[in-house]
């Protein structure tokens, strides 16, 4: 008699989801990445637009160019509040997904120690059997000798 854990479909299911769990999570992670880049890039664009803007506020400027910049940077605003909502967005998507992976994880986790206990149940029993049939093989056999 082989050993045949119960629930090992439900145990195969359950982890074909998680390894499926896991590969979308990569995905949104690399999209979460891109975001962050995305955002920090555009800081950085916004701190040397200022930087520059205030250096050239130390020279004379036409009313004209003062504008430009001042627009330059007010749209680098823009986008980097649409980049911010948008990384909140990713990061609430990321942390579900880490959540719903870890719970994935647990209910993996149960099934494989109930097929551990399963097993070792399986052993002893294995060994009572054997016991037992080595009992009656002595049982039978020792009347012979003597």
């Amino acid at each position: 008699m082989s050993f045949q854990f119960s629930f090992q479909k439900i145990l195969h299911i359950a982890d074909k989801e998680k390894k499926q769990l896991e590969s979308e999570y990569q995905v949104v992670f690399g999209f979460y990445e891109t975001l962050s880049n995305r955002l920090y890039s555009l800081m950085e664009q916004k701190e040397s637009i200022q930087a520059a803007f205030r250096e050239n506020l130390k020279s004379s400027l036409s009313i004209d160019a003062v504008q430009n910049q001042l627009n330059d940077i007010s749209r680098l605003e823009r986008m980097i509040d649409e980049q911010r909502i948008e990384y909140a967005q990713a990061r609430e998507r990321l942390e579900q997904f880490q959540l719903t992976l870890t719970e994935k994880t647990i209910q993996l986790k149960k099934y494989e120690k109930l097929k551990d206990h399963a097993w070792l149940e399986y052993k002893k029993d294995e060994r009572k059997r054997d016991n037992k049939r080595m009992d009656e093989l002595a049982a039978i056999s020792f009347p012979l000798i003597n």
